[in-house]
């Protein structure tokens, strides 16, 4: 219950269509089980959201291979989803989340398919390049993410139990304020 906010603003008049264009426009998704096109290189696979904003072809390209070199996957550009190991795949999922540069990442549980070292290797690579963004992480395994973790809110049976400011970190002028008012 209750009214959600964004930038202050109240979203009870927003229609189906306002989310799908706010989700689409400022909203980035890492999931557990990649939800790749299999058939798709890497590269294409960073490419094809920002030909859906109707970013031209070489521009798309060009941030694509950007975003490819910096999860270091610059050797597998070419190389099918389906093809590629479970690291690579959550390597190139959270390229593709950063293509189109949007102010929030929504991760759920981005390393539960990894092994422990690609797990830490993902949660760096996170903590790198997504510091200037507000990045929503999902998991059941707290303790991976505690050392890039500004906030914690623990969960159970779809209540809050437990909400701690973990480190204060600074506002910037455009920063996105998004914040729920919950009916008492």
């Amino acid at each position: 219950e209750g009214e959600m906010l964004i930038d202050g603003k109240s979203t009870s008049d927003f229609t189906n269509e306002d989310f799908d264009n706010y989700r689409n426009n400022n909203v980035g998704f890492i999931f557990q089980n990649y939800n790749l096109i299999e058939n798709y290189s890497v590269l294409y696979n960073i490419m094809a959201p920002l030909l859906a904003k109707g970013n031209s072809y070489r521009e798309s390209k060009i941030r694509a291979k950007e975003l490819i070199a910096q999860v270091g996957l610059s050797h597998r550009m070419k190389t099918r989803a389906n093809k590629l190991s479970g690291g690579e795949k959550q390597r190139t999922v959270i390229a593709r989340a950063l293509a189109t540069d949007s102010k929030i990442l929504a991760c759920d549980e981005p390393t539960g398919n990894l092994d422990s070292i690609t797990s830490q290797q993902i949660i760096e690579l996170i903590g790198k390049l997504c510091h200037d963004k507000l990045v929503l992480i999902v998991t059941h395994d707290y303790d991976s993410f505690k050392d890039i973790a500004t906030r914690k809110i623990t969960m159970r049976d779809g209540h809050i139990i437990e909400d701690e400011v973990l480190k204060q970190i600074e506002k910037k002028e455009d920063t996105l304020q998004v914040s729920k008012v919950y009916d008492t």
